[in-house]
């Protein structure tokens, strides 16, 4: 008997055992995936763009990069009264009348994601997601946000 015959043979018989295991874990999986409640995200990007008047003509008194303005505006739209706000007006975190003001915040914080992305001689873009438990909290949690950045 050659080696390549060996082997198959030794698959073939361990076969019904592979499909077995195989068999579980996709059922556990399916039941696991019925069982765990919904999750929605919501998702949107905002690009900030430059000064559109030359520096000839109106000199700019400060000078901040589109990057730095993206992050003191992250840091303004995550502080205590502005999540605390948000959290109250859209029963945005599940058990929230049970939780402390400082939990909320918390759980505000750990829904809501922000990346900011740039360079030289790229566009700098915001990427801000928030996470519910429907698609309704999540999407207007996220049109509040884009809101205030635009105010």
């Amino acid at each position: 008997m050659s080696e390549l015959q060996y082997y198959f043979s030794l698959f073939i018989r361990r076969l019904p055992i592979v499909a077995l295991v195989a068999a579980l874990i996709s059922a556990v999986s399916v039941i696991v995936a019925i069982k765990l409640p919904p999750e929605y995200e919501s998702q949107a990007r905002l690009m900030v763009e430059s000064s559109q008047i030359p520096d000839k003509l109106a000199p700019s008194t400060v000078q901040i990069s589109s990057v730095e303005r993206l992050q003191v505006i992250q840091t303004r739209l995550l502080t205590r009264p502005v999540l605390l706000d948000i959290a109250e007006r859209f029963n945005a975190v599940p058990n929230q009348s049970q939780m402390s003001p400082d939990e909320i915040v918390n759980a505000m914080r750990a829904r809501t994601g922000m990346k900011t992305s740039g360079g030289r001689n790229r566009a700098t873009i915001m990427q801000i997601t928030f996470e519910a438990r429907t698609a309704d909290v999540a999407a207007g949690v996220l049109n509040e946000y884009v809101s205030l950045i635009q105010q």
